[in-house]
């Protein structure tokens, strides 16, 4: 999984995504994840998005506007 989260910080942009800090996941039909992230100060989060990934291809891909 990476997960890739937009938003402001102090009012300006803000992004974060983090290729090394993906989720290496097996499942046959479906499963849920729960965790935590560290966020910066002054952040507000605006959305999160998921993809999945199957080696280099992308398998689904969600975004959600928070």
């Amino acid at each position: 999984l990476e997960f890739k989260l937009t938003g402001l910080q102090a009012g300006k942009p803000w992004q974060m995504a983090d290729p090394e800090k993906e989720v290496d996941i097996r499942f046959t039909q479906f499963g849920r994840f729960q965790g935590f992230l560290e966020l910066p100060a002054q952040v507000v989060v605006k959305s999160v998005s998921v993809r999945v990934m199957e080696g280099n291809k992308v398998k689904a891909t969600e975004t959600v506007k928070l």
